[in-house]
């Protein structure tokens, strides 16, 4: 006697397209968030040394605004430079997408940068409404 044989129905064959399409996602959405984050912190920054101070909450749900000022008094947002009207600019278009409660500016100033450089832009964050303003700084047992 010959054994049954069965037709095969294709049911225990798996559609991997959609696994594909999550997979390439991801790897592009890694990609790009990494490259943002290299150009946030990749710039040669002396931070100042902070003898006391808390730390910031780091589970924030508020936009981040990143400013750069070099000792040269340049200042980097995003990996461009801008000035403190083009700042002002950068403000308002989050602005656009974002209550100010809801907006936070972070300066990484260089610790031989003047103060000259970084006052147009509180300035700016001032007549914006942003309050929430912080100074990147390092601890002393960073040096």
């Amino acid at each position: 006697m010959r054994p049954p044989t069965y037709a095969r129905s294709g049911a225990g064959a798996l559609n991997m397209t959609p696994m594909i399409d999550v997979v390439f996602q991801l790897i592009v959405f890694f990609t790009a968030t990494s490259t943002i984050a290299k150009t946030e912190y990749s710039h040669n920054v002396d931070l100042p040394i902070a003898e006391k101070g808390a730390d910031r909450d780091p589970a924030s749900d508020k936009k981040k605004i990143t400013a750069n000022v070099l000792a040269t008094g340049d200042v980097l947002v995003a990996g461009r430079r801008v000035n403190a009207r083009r700042f002002e600019q950068v403000l308002a278009a989050e602005l656009d997408q974002h209550a100010a409660e809801h907006l936070e500016v972070e300066f990484r100033a260089d610790s031989k940068a003047r103060y000259a450089a970084v006052e147009p832009l509180l300035l700016a964050c001032a007549r914006r409404g942003v309050w929430q303003v912080s100074f990147a700084v390092k601890r002393p047992d960073q040096k």
